[in-house]
């Protein structure tokens, strides 16, 4: 699970310029694709925590 998260961080530095590139020419899709890239890290980190039967 580790190896995951320190890849979902490290994808997020990696699309970062391209998301704002994006954002100049439709601030909706930079906008979903920020939310997307934060969701990543977020869930893994949660379903790290879950055992089996949640």
């Amino acid at each position: 699970m580790l190896d995951a998260y320190s890849v979902s961080i490290q994808l997020i530095h990696v699309i970062r310029p391209l998301v704002e590139r994006i954002a100049k020419h439709d601030r909706d899709l930079a906008d979903q694709i920020r939310r997307a890239m934060n969701s990543i890290p977020l869930n893994l980190s949660e379903g790290r925590k879950s055992r089996g039967g949640n």
